[in-house]
């Protein structure tokens, strides 16, 4: 066997390796990557499930003295009270969109 086709075949050879290599090592990371973007796909669902009792429990202590209280309601106590509803159920809205 000459000289010349034995490192031909040498550097054929570590190429296929090194290629070989390379091709695990990118499908490796993209498999991680993957596994990293669901990860934070699904944080962000937990984050914005979250928020909801956050703004949900406001609008229910205020309701809830509306409904107990003695005196009548006015205006502005139910436009506050839309206000308190408007937060959550932008909470609720950002949950749908992260789904």
């Amino acid at each position: 066997m000459k000289i010349g086709t034995l490192l031909t075949a040498a550097i054929v050879s570590l190429s296929a390796v090194g290629g070989g290599l390379a091709a695990y090592v990118a499908v490796t990371k993209y498999q991680t990557m993957d596994k990293v973007s669901t990860a934070q796909s699904r944080l962000e669902i937990v984050r914005a499930v979250g928020d909801i009792p956050r703004y949900m429990n406001s609008e229910r202590g205020m309701s809830t003295n509306l409904l107990f209280s003695t005196g009548a309601i006015d205006q502005k106590q139910i436009g506050d009270l839309d206000k308190l509803r408007k937060l959550t159920d932008g909470a609720l809205a950002k949950v749908n969109q992260v789904r």
